[in-house]
């Protein structure tokens, strides 16, 4: 299979070059998670993406490249194995440990993806590998501990609301990670202006909010007391399913995962 040549080389090659600008990052992992968003939209799971796979086309457009790993998201012959050690930093808990999330094999998943999409974003702020000074086994039991690195600082400090994203990537749970259409909808406007912008974590934040508010509604419908208002605004919980874009796709996303875990329904 030929392939354009990519003028710029790979994503560190590009901003190596160009310099490190927020504005031109943030542009850049917009256009990687729509790629992401693509592939998935097809059924298909990269496998393998990191800065190495992240190439910039004469346009400066980021291609996701090296589809090696790649594979349609039912097929069971894909294994993590074949990214070898120096993929840790990339690669989800749920791959380095099926046992551990009661999975039978470490086949990549669209959710495996986010992961390392949360990973591509660390990396393209600090210029390194994630748990690059760790040993093997020790950025292999760090990750299954649940630790992530830290966030970016200094001259490449990464704002809060794309840190928020990079975090929800990295949820040790796999269910908890966000879909990649909506990290695209989320970069798209937060690009625009992100010193405004809501922040992605947020949404993780009315988690609490909503159980309380659910405990709360159904005891008063027992007591026949007055229904508080919904915590999620003047409109209450029933305008979600009408509420468009980014924030009401996560908000039902958000929902969804509470009444699996709950029982509960609204």
């Amino acid at each position: 299979m030929l392939s354009p040549w990519m003028h710029h080389g790979n994503i560190h090659d590009y901003i190596r070059d160009s310099g490190f600008v927020e504005v031109e990052v943030h542009r850049l992992l917009y256009e990687i998670a729509s790629g992401l968003a693509y592939l998935h939209r097809e059924n298909i799971v990269h496998g393998d993406l990191r800065g190495p796979n992240i190439l910039v086309d004469e346009l400066r457009h980021a291609r996701l490249g090296d589809f090696g790993l790649a594979n349609f998201a039912d097929s069971s012959t894909a294994s993590v194995s074949a990214q070898g050690t120096g993929a840790i930093g990339w690669t989800a808990p749920e791959l380095l440990n099926p046992d551990q999330f009661g999975l039978k094999n470490s086949r990549p998943t669209s959710v495996s993806d986010v992961y390392s999409f949360g990973s591509v974003c660390w990396e393209i702020f600090t210029g390194k590998s994630p748990f690059q000074d760790l040993h093997m086994v020790h950025a292999l039991n760090t990750v299954l501990q649940g630790k992530r690195p830290g966030r970016p600082s200094g001259e490449r400090t990464m704002r809060h609301g794309l840190w928020c994203c990079v975090k929800a990537c990295w949820q040790h749970q796999p269910s908890s990670r966000p879909k990649a259409d909506t990290i695209v909808e989320f970069l798209d406007r937060y690009r625009s202006d992100p010193s405004t912008f809501p922040e992605f974590g947020q949404i993780n934040d009315t988690v609490p909010k909503i159980e309380q508010w659910r405990v709360k509604r159904t005891r008063d419908r027992i007591t026949g007391g007055r229904i508080v208002p919904s915590p999620l605004g003047p409109l209450g919980i029933d305008a979600i399913e009408e509420e468009p874009g980014f924030m009401g796709q996560a908000l039902r996303e958000v929902l969804a995962t509470e009444n699996a875990r709950t029982g509960w329904s609204w």
